[in-house]
């Protein structure tokens, strides 16, 4: 006599995880272009945000990257050539922070999120 005792539950059989596996390939582009509609939107925004000077901050911010790895850049540069974005962004002990970039990433991602989860329980349902 044994003292084994098992148990065993099919969760997803194969027909079901490869219907699973294609609706996931089948989103990913999906991903892709919300995500880098949902970067644009976020530039759009910060140069909505950023503190109006000279115009070179604002028209300094633009997209960076590939899908998944988009960054949002504010590289004007003053008249000695050193950029200062980030300064105006985070600020320095002479000047207060005047967030442009954060705030605006920030509302584009619980946008996104929201999107995201949208299209996801479209393509997949709503497995819990």
């Amino acid at each position: 006599m044994t003292d084994d005792f098992e148990v065993h539950a099919e969760i997803i059989n194969e027909h079901q995880f490869a219907n699973l596996i294609n609706k996931i390939l089948s989103v990913d582009s999906e991903i892709d272009d919300e995500t880098e509609n949902a970067t644009d939107e976020m530039v759009f925004m910060a140069k909505i945000l950023c503190p109006k000077g000279s115009g070179n901050l604002s028209e300094s911010i633009h997209k960076k990257g590939e899908y998944p790895n988009y960054s949002i850049i504010a590289d004007a540069k003053n008249a000695s050539g050193q950029s200062y974005g980030g300064y105006v962004e985070y600020g320095t002990f002479k000047m207060e922070a005047r967030p442009f970039i954060g705030p605006a990433v920030a509302d584009g991602m619980v946008d996104l999120k929201a999107t995201l989860k949208m299209r996801l329980r479209l393509y997949l349902g709503d497995y819990k």
